[in-house]
């Protein structure tokens, strides 16, 4: 048995690449080979081309970068490194859909997932991440699949119907996943845990750099997709109360003098970050993904303005019944009780058994 995997694992993005390895790695503890195959997105491989204040593409970039405190985005070694010392990739690269192809032979079964690989605007919408390549529909399977939405425009509907249909198993992400596989084919599929949580803290502790020089000091840890001057203003409020000095992982323009600003980190770094704080603040999927499962205390605030994603931080919380961390007013933190995790846990036990459960399914493994 062979199993090959599609999925994000060229973005500079730490939850993309990690929950690529996780899902690779859980695969391989159940005794199947597994590769991720090398595909060059045309649209992600274009939307992480570096660039400098000098040569942006366009003026709403300039707008975003040097008026909204943006990121640059770099030809940074930090993810390259990751790829090629941990994730299990297909010996060749492939580009395009015909080049896929040559793939039928090679896997047993394919796994498109997880991540937003369903997304109709973060990955290009291309079809390769639904295995349009695959011939033999009984290979065809998702794994935590996201649509990073809660609807879908009416316009897409058509598509997503001719992609989908012919799956062998699809299991979603989170409930809104769930919802629209069903409005578009009345199916009910399952929704299981993103591989990130099917390793528990001791199968991360592996990864962990342990080399910051600042191991000794009590932090709070500040890891924001988009930034927010709210979201800033709680991690300094909570850093006061608690005496934390305040860690911020950031490619911004514009630095923020009151806080330890942490560039270019390397994904071991970032886990080692996660691993030895003292509290979080983020707005991250999977910045609350790493919270929940190094148990940490932490608040999440939702995507500054009208983001799409926000379903997805949502349904995370709700999970776990952890709605409360989702912070609208930073002046009543105070009445918020510290995270029980012991009840966190057992929710997160019988997440972990029923999605193995599932994932051992695609991979035919009784």
């Amino acid at each position: 048995m062979k199993c090959g995997i599609i999925t994000f694992h060229r973005a500079h993005n730490y939850g993309g690449i990690l929950q690529a390895y996780a899902l690779s790695n859980v695969i391989k503890k159940m005794g199947v080979e597994c590769e991720i195959i090398d595909y060059r997105c045309e649209f992600i491989e274009k939307l992480y081309q570096p660039y400098s204040l000098r040569n942006l593409p366009s003026a709403k970039m300039f707008a975003s970068i040097v008026l909204r405190n943006g990121a640059f985005k770099k030809d940074t070694k930090v993810f390259q490194d990751f790829r090629s010392d941990y994730l299990p990739l297909s010996l060749k690269a492939y580009n395009n859909s015909v080049q896929l192809k040559e793939l039928n032979k090679e896997y047993d079964v394919f796994i498109t997932g997880s991540d937003q690989v369903w997304s109709y605007f973060t990955g290009g919408f291309d079809s390769a991440y639904f295995l349009s390549f695959v011939d033999d529909v009984s290979k065809k399977n998702a794994y935590a699949a996201s649509f990073g939405v809660s609807t879908i425009p009416e316009s897409f509907v058509i598509e997503y119907k001719e992609r989908l249909r012919d799956f062998n198993t699809i299991t979603l992400r989170e409930t809104q996943g769930k919802d629209i596989i069903e409005n578009l084919l009345g199916e009910k599929h399952p929704v299981v845990l993103d591989p990130t949580l099917l390793l528990d803290y001791k199968d991360w502790s592996i990864l962990i750099s342990n080399n910051y020089k600042y191991t000794n000091t009590k932090y709070l840890l500040v890891y924001l997709i988009a930034e927010s001057k709210e979201t800033l203003d709680l991690a300094r409020k909570i850093a006061k109360e608690h005496d934390l000095v305040i860690f911020y992982i950031s490619n911004r323009i514009y630095k923020k003098r009151d806080m330890i600003n942490m560039s270019e980190v390397s994904v071991n770094d970032w886990l080692d970050l996660f691993y030895n704080a003292s509290f979080i603040v983020t707005n991250s999927f999977h910045g609350v993904a790493f919270s929940i499962n190094f148990k940490k205390q932490f608040f999440m605030q939702l995507l500054p303005g009208n983001a799409k994603v926000n379903s997805r931080l949502e349904n995370i919380l709700k999970k776990f019944r952890l709605e409360n961390r989702q912070i609208n007013n930073i002046e009543k933190i105070e009445l918020i009780p510290n995270i029980d995790y012991e009840e966190v846990e057992v929710i997160l036990e019988s997440e972990r058994n029923k999605s193995k459960k599932y994932l051992k399914k695609i991979i035919n493994i009784v």
